[in-house]
């Protein structure tokens, strides 16, 4: 057993949950939300559906589901994240930047990744809904080379769009197993270019696309229950990489698992709060435009590893009439422990912003 599988095995046994922040990813990856943000399936009702049963033409029989009368049929949400990278690992020992300089001519210094995502979440009963979102993703990244002065690239552009579908496979008052499948289109483009010390327009590295330029697979299932005034809940999920894109690679597959806990003080704000953990692989092939020795983000043998992070946030209800899916919200994290196959530039921090409007 490999390194990696064998901390994905640890990560998963001690009931972590993935990651903001992407490491040597793809922006697009900043995008992902994880279930438990996803999750817009009320807990609330007193009868068990375990059985998940529904009439023909796909509506919910009365005797199984709970009316919508209290709760928004849908909502309409908008997230801001952003994440820095400043520093650099290899395994989970420190490197100067002279040090990664000695192997490459080029080394990013600080690299800033943000995604603005759009998303419309439909409720189509109180065991099933299904989430839209499509991310603008900017980065920007700061250079220092051997020789010649420091330079700046930066990426920008719609990203991967992701398709949803969250099903109540059992559910008990506030009880609930929630299973999720989802589905990430290619739509990121994987053929940005800039201003490099190679010449101009040339192809960029791995970290600074759009997009992954795969479809990806993501399942996953989420357990929660009350305790006290806190709701508990646990999460396991995973991004699969189906192929290679068009420019002969793939990132590689991301395993996580999650332990997070929300509570509300006083009658508008609830404070949440998670502990982070997630492995992913290294990088699949590679892109032969790109030259692996120039930097260590353009390296394919520099990508991989695992991380686990703390954060909580802060969300303000408001409610009117029936409209019980408005909220502001401020969040964010720290990583607590990086494993990186590197050099690999290191996550300082991570923080989000949101709001959402139920109708």
């Amino acid at each position: 057993m490999r390194g990696h599988e064998i901390y994905i095995l640890i990560v998963l046994v001690l009931g972590l949950i993935p990651g903001t922040g992407l490491g040597q990813r793809s922006p697009g990856d900043l995008a992902d939300i994880s279930l438990s943000e996803l999750l817009e399936i009320p807990v609330d009702s007193s009868v068990s559906y375990s059985d998940g049963s529904e009439s023909s033409g796909g509506k919910a029989t009365t005797d199984a589901i709970e009316t919508l009368d209290s709760a928004s049929s849908g909502s309409l949400w908008y997230r801001y994240k952003q994440v820095r990278f400043e520093g650099y690992l290899e395994g989970d020992r420190k490197l100067t930047n002279a040090e990664v300089l000695a192997r490459y001519p080029v080394v990013p210094t600080v690299i800033r990744q943000e995604a603005h995502i759009v998303g419309l979440n439909y409720r189509f009963s109180n065991l099933v809904d299904f989430t839209l979102t499509l991310p603008y993703v900017y980065q920007s990244t700061e250079h220092i080379r051997r020789s010649g002065a420091p330079f700046t690239l930066a990426s920008e552009g719609l990203g991967d769009l992701a398709v949803a579908a969250n099903y109540a496979i059992y559910k008990h008052g506030k009880t609930a197993a929630i299973l999720t499948m989802g589905i990430t289109a290619p739509t990121g483009s994987i053929d940005e270019k800039g201003n490099t010390p190679r010449g101009r327009d040339t192809q960029l590295p791995y970290a600074m696309q759009i997009g992954s330029g795969t479809w990806e697979w993501h399942p996953g299932l989420t357990l929660t229950a009350p305790v006290g005034e806190w709701q508990l809940g646990a999460t396991v999920d995973g991004a699969l990489r189906i192929g290679e894109n068009d420019r002969d690679y793939s990132f590689g597959d991301e395993f996580s698992a999650t332990l997070w806990a929300n509570r509300k003080l006083g009658s508008r704000l609830q404070l949440g709060a998670f502990l982070r953990g997630e492995c992913w692989d290294g990088l699949d092939g590679a892109d032969r435009e790109v030259n692996a020795r120039i930097a260590p983000v353009a390296d394919p043998g520099t990508y991989g590893g695992c991380k686990v992070g703390v954060g909580g946030s802060l969300r303000y209800l408001w409610k009117e009439d029936v409209y019980e899916d408005c909220y502001l919200e401020l969040g964010g994290g720290v990583p607590v422990h990086q494993n990186l196959s590197g050099p690999q530039p290191k996550e300082q921090w991570n923080l989000s912003l949101g709001l959402s409007f139920g109708f």
